[in-house]
């Protein structure tokens, strides 16, 4: 008996991502890859995705984001039963993109923003007293911001480039996106793992 496949729609893909799981004191890095941010019209579900390992946006789970200057990076810790994990965004992604995942997270699950806005205080007052060249600084993160949004891949659509509203994100036409088609029996495995 073959299993049924379920439509899923590729709302977002977010290169350069990295799991890890913290379990028992030890922290290991479990896959990289692109992070696939997944949409059921069917089941009006999201699901990431990154490798074998996925998650179904349900309001039970909960999803703590965090941002490190110093580091460079976004973090998103999920509980796990013997746990967390934590995936990793590396910051060179366009700051639409990084948006427009947190509006699903934000819609979807429990999602909660932690330390973002101290650690922005603290790095711009030590920015100010380093100072010397202000508008060489501020042209170097306008060239960057660019360079960022710049598509470098065929699979990049508008949902990376420009911050949209929730509605927005699910409404995705399947002609502009991939599709990708999960088994059924794999999305109910998802499920089961959050409830």
């Amino acid at each position: 008996m073959q299993s049924q496949n379920i439509t899923f729609l590729q709302v977002l893909i977010i290169e350069d991502s990295e799991l890890w799981q913290m379990k028992d004191n030890h922290t290991s890095c479990r896959a990289r890859g692109s992070l696939q941010v997944l949409y059921s019209r069917k089941l009006d579900l999201f699901i990431l995705k990154l490798n074998e390992f996925s998650w179904a946006l349900e309001k039970n789970l909960q999803i703590i984001g965090t941002y490190s200057e110093k580091e460079n990076w976004h973090s998103y810790m999920i509980p796990d039963p013997n746990g967390f994990f934590m995936i990793k965004i590396v910051t060179k992604e366009s700051e639409p993109l990084v948006k427009n995942f947190e509006t699903i997270l934000s819609n979807t699950v429990q999602f909660l923003r932690k330390g973002g806005l101290e650690q922005r205080l603290g790095s711009y007052q030590h920015q100010q007293e380093k100072s010397k060249g202000i508008i060489d600084k501020a042209m170097n993160t306008i060239s960057q911001t660019f360079t960022s949004i710049i598509p470098h891949h065929k699979e990049t659509h508008s949902n990376q480039l420009i911050v949209r509203s929730f509605e927005q994100l699910k409404d995705v036409d399947s002609h502009s996106v991939p599709v990708v088609d999960v088994p059924e029996y794999k999305v109910k495995t998802t499920l089961k793992f959050i409830i």
